[in-house]
Formats: C-alpha cells, structure tokens, sequence
C-alpha cells in the first residue's frame, strides 16, 4: 500500500529518551499553545462590556472576525 501511495518511509514517532531531538513531552508548561487567551469581556480598545447590548452589538462580533482571521486569514472581496 506504502508504494501505491508513493511512500519512502515514516516519520519515527516520540523517543522515550530524553536528550533526543524527538522525546515526548510530559511538561505541560511547555504544551501550552495559548499562552495569551484574551479576557472575552474587554473590548479591542480597553472597554469593558458592561451590558447585554454592548456585549452582541460590539464584543461579540470583534471576537468572531478575531476568530475567523485566525483560522482563515484575511478575506479578500
């Protein structure tokens, strides 16, 4: 099957010795690939969201074009 798909060989897995380039990493500290979350409820420029209106109409939207740039980049029109 491996030469139907055109494959040389497999990437080796997670090295159960320490010192190799490729050891698994049991060190949470270092797993964290969001390190800066920010607070949902601080607007873009430093507001904070202080009622149910300003939370739909100004904050939520900021969140979801933030979110969306992230996973898809910049949409072009």
């Amino acid at each position: 099957m491996m030469d139907q798909l055109g494959i040389k060989a497999l990437r080796p897995g997670p090295s159960g010795n320490e010192k190799a380039p490729n050891h698994a990493n049991y060190n949470e500290s270092l797993a964290n690939p969001f390190p800066n979350i920010p607070d949902p409820l601080i607007m873009n420029d430093g507001r904070k969201v202080t009622t149910p209106a300003m939370w739909w109409d100004q904050r939520r939207p900021e969140l979801v074009e933030s979110s969306t740039n992230l996973r898809f980049g910049s949409i072009l029109a």
